[in-house]
């Protein structure tokens, strides 16, 4: 039985053998996927100074000593609004009217002073500012290159591009992107007693496949293709039949449930082996979950997960073993959590790494983490109420209220509130 700390090393360390598969893809289609290469800025941005308010732009120096009792006076010489390409100003000692966003116009005038701060006249039939307090040099200014400077790492290799990035690297002019492309993983789920969502059952002790859309939906969400080869009864061969497709359709990873454990019909870690598969570990020292299985098969470039069938075990397996794989695979950072305090005492069995149902608030003293009641390997409603898993360590057989522990929040953590 290995450890979980060892588990997760052998999982890093066959990720990171397996080659990178990159496409180029249109800066539009790039959401959710994952960069494969840096990006760097291609330009300055902003690529000139422009205004940061609806003003008037001055030299800053020729504002010296104004105030209240000493009011300075600018003729208006021009207009600018964003887009236009200034002319360069006649009059140092002038202002010209400017719009946010608009370019600064060429030679000394290097402030903008708000058009709440200024008073409008008029004098022999031209606009003039009156303003009665100083600005300073680049006030309300937004200088070349302040935001991205051209040639600047912008984006490291492994970033996940949501709407922001797409946002700044169009402010780039950046129209393509060099991302990984997507794992294909295939779902096995095995045992009679199982019967898909939708369909009959054939016999009253059969129970429905919740696993399985559980995983699809977490897979795809993490951008994941995924081959959904359905519910097969305990029958190695057409088992080992399902995973040679796989194979021959270029499947990266395989999720079974179900016939991991030491059972009459536990069969999936015979069928790898005989497939040519190399099972690295079988068992580790967690709960729940223990059965779980892990194996490759290094000339297909391919990884195996078998994971134990009941949905609670299926769920752990997937966030604490296959995530960290997946992420490794797509270039991705680990994931070390957060910190949070045990609300109550918690007794644990010895020896074992527990991932338990959580539900963590936030308040004036940080974060507090309660352990919930039911935490059987069959028991999802309390997994409805819960916003977060809880790591407790291998040592000890009780962590005391107050213990600071590592909780992972569930995708759905901020759809349900963590509040106080």
């Amino acid at each position: 039985m290995i450890s979980y700390n060892d588990a997760l090393n052998v999982l890093q360390e066959t990720a990171l053998q397996i080659p990178v598969r990159e496409q180029e893809l249109p800066l539009l289609k790039c959401a959710g996927f994952v960069l494969s290469r840096d990006v760097f800025g291609s330009e300055d941005v902003p690529h000139f100074h422009n205004s940061a308010m609806d003003g008037f732009a001055i030299r800053a120096s020729a504002s010296v000593g104004a105030s209240a009792v000493n009011p300075l006076r600018f003729p208006v010489q021009a207009f600018i609004a964003a887009g236009d390409v200034p002319a360069p100003v006649q009059r140092l000692d002038g202002a010209v009217e400017i719009m946010t966003g608009a370019v600064m116009p060429a030679g000394a005038l290097d402030a903008v002073v708000r058009v709440e701060d200024v008073e409008v006249v008029e004098e022999g039939g031209k606009k003039v500012i009156v303003i009665r307090k100083p600005v300073q040099a680049a006030e309300n200014v937004r200088a070349q290159g302040s935001d991205f400077r051209a040639g600047e790492l912008v984006a490291k290799a492994g970033v996940v591009v949501d709407p922001e990035h797409l946002m700044a690297f169009a402010s780039l002019g950046i129209s393509s992107l060099w991302v990984r492309k997507p794992l294909k993983v295939a779902l096995l789920s095995t045992g009679k007693e199982l019967t898909p969502v939708g369909s009959p059952r054939t016999n009253p002790a059969q129970i429905w496949n919740s696993s399985g859309p559980y995983l699809a939906s977490n897979l795809k969400q993490m951008g994941c293709e995924v081959v959904d080869f359905g519910v097969m009864e305990d029958d190695p061969e057409a088992f080992s039949s399902a995973v040679r497709r796989g194979l021959n359709d270029g499947v990266d990873v395989f999720l079974s449930t179900g016939a991991v454990s030491m059972g009459k019909h536990d069969f999936v870690v015979e069928a790898l082996e005989k497939l040519g598969a190399k099972v690295r570990f079988h068992k580790a020292a967690i709960r729940p979950g223990k059965p779980i299985c892990f194996a490759e098969f290094s000339g297909k470039e391919a990884a195996f997960f078998g994971l134990p069938g009941n949905p609670v075990s299926t769920a752990v397996g997937l966030r604490f073993f296959v995530v960290p794989f997946l992420r490794a695979r797509m270039g991705i950072g680990p994931d070390s959590g957060l910190k949070a305090a045990l609300r109550q005492d918690i007794k644990k069995p010895e020896g074992l790494r527990c991932f338990y149902k959580g539900a963590v608030a936030l308040g004036p003293d940080g974060a507090k983490v309660e352990v919930l009641s039911g935490q059987g390997s069959y028991v999802l409603s309390s997994l409805l109420q819960a916003n977060c898993w809880v790591e407790l360590p291998e040592a000890g057989s009780q962590l005391p209220g107050g213990s600071s522990v590592n909780i992972f929040p569930l995708e759905c953590s901020f759809r349900k509130g963590i509040s106080s």
